[in-house]
């Protein structure tokens, strides 16, 4: 399986996937062409935060449309070799870091001044709540976190969404793109 990078400086290069790969779930085309025009935006010069990265597409896609900087944060060994890979093959060693660990050991420790953060955990993930508050608290100001799920998940029932965030959803099949936007100031 191949994944192609729809637009920017990468537009038409591929992460090339290995054996082992159909484990993986990785968001559609269609889906992170629709995310990134949803983002356009926000993407120049945008710091990222890509956690479950999986193959990275969803992150290399904004790398690819002008991000300046992204974090992919995964713990699966055979797709942090992936993940670095890929950045060798792009030559985005100074616009990219591949953090081998578990997202809630990442997001502790990492700084809050992300203008986008895409979670897009394994679809039976039971951590969620968690997981969502804590990546909130690293969106800066006016910054969103996208978060992909099931669509057969509701997802102001299983997180205290803060007020002061405003929550849109875009809906594609059987996935789910929810948008929580951080209040400026």
């Amino acid at each position: 399986m191949n994944l192609r990078i729809i637009s920017g400086l990468f537009g038409g290069r591929f992460l090339r996937l290995k054996a082992g790969a159909s484990r993986l779930r990785p968001t559609s085309e269609r889906v992170r062409e629709s995310v990134a025009a949803a983002l356009a935006p926000r993407i120049q010069g945008a710091r990222v935060a890509d956690l479950c990265a999986g193959t990275g597409a969803f992150g290399f896609e904004l790398l690819s449309r002008g991000a300046s900087f992204v974090d992919f944060v995964e713990s699966d060994r055979a797709r942090i070799k992936a993940l670095r890979r890929h950045v060798e093959e792009f030559g985005a060693h100074d616009q990219c870091a591949v953090h081998g660990m578990d997202v809630r050991r990442f997001l502790r420790a990492a700084p809050a001044d992300y203008t986008i953060v895409f979670y897009d955990p394994p679809y039976g993930d039971d951590q969620l709540a968690s997981v969502v508050s804590d990546a909130l608290g690293r969106v800066a100001d006016g910054g969103m976190l996208v978060y992909e799920h099931a669509a057969s998940r509701d997802l102001r029932a299983v997180c205290a969404i803060p007020d002061a965030c405003t929550v849109s959803s875009r809906r594609y099949g059987d996935t789910t793109v929810s948008f929580m936007t951080r209040a400026s100031g």
